[in-house]
């Protein structure tokens, strides 16, 4: 598995993510993700090191976004009972609802 060897710039992963969405994660490539982020195949090479690393960066990018997200909502101090109405909340229909 390839680790990113710098933190990828939003523009990467956001491009990266549209190309999963329109061409499928295995039909894309760096290059795809490098031309609509508008930087070279090389500064995407860089930063992925391959597919696989790109790959690694999308998630986890998804996933601090949700944990972000979820983290605005959560009271952490709360009684288990109360957060499982926000965890249903908010995790189901975000994983129904992607378009990925």
């Amino acid at each position: 598995m390839s680790a990113v060897s710098i933190e990828p710039d939003p523009r990467l992963i956001s491009a990266a993510l549209e190309c999963f969405l329109s061409f499928g994660v295995r039909k894309t490539s760096l290059t795809d993700v490098a031309d609509r982020a508008g930087v070279s195949r090389a500064t995407a090479y860089r930063v992925f090191g391959d597919k696989n690393g790109l790959v690694r960066a999308v998630a986890e990018a998804e996933v601090t976004r949700f944990l972000n997200e979820l983290d605005k909502m959560v009271v952490w101090d709360a009684a288990l009972a109360e957060l499982s109405p926000i965890f249903d909340e908010m995790s189901l229909p975000r994983f129904r609802g992607h378009p990925g």
